[in-house]
């Protein structure tokens, strides 16, 4: 039923945001893997979020761009590396982590 009701959602979405349709479609089965997994709201809404990722992303483009040039794959490796350590450093513990 709620797979039915995410797919009617995307459908509705596709014309006036394809993003966004496109998106939802892609993360369906996360998104009921999360719901199934009969957590907590709290750490549900954790857990359903980009926002830890995203946020990881942001402090990794942060740190690389102090690169000018790009020796090879083993450097991108060490430098995307750097950025994730940095990024632990301000990640929280997770609401309703028990």
């Amino acid at each position: 039923m709620i797979f039915a009701l995410i797919r009617n959602l995307a459908r509705r979405l596709e014309y006036e945001a394809p993003g966004v349709s496109g998106s939802i479609l892609e993360g369906i089965d996360e998104i009921l893997t999360v719901t199934r997994l009969g957590l907590p709201a709290e750490l549900r809404r954790s857990l359903a979020c980009t926002n830890i990722i995203e946020n990881m992303n942001g402090t990794i483009r942060r740190v690389c761009r102090n690169v000018k040039r790009w020796r090879n794959a083993g450097m991108a490796l060490r430098w995307t590396a750097a950025g994730m350590m940095e990024a632990a450093k301000g990640v929280r513990r997770l609401k309703a982590h028990k």
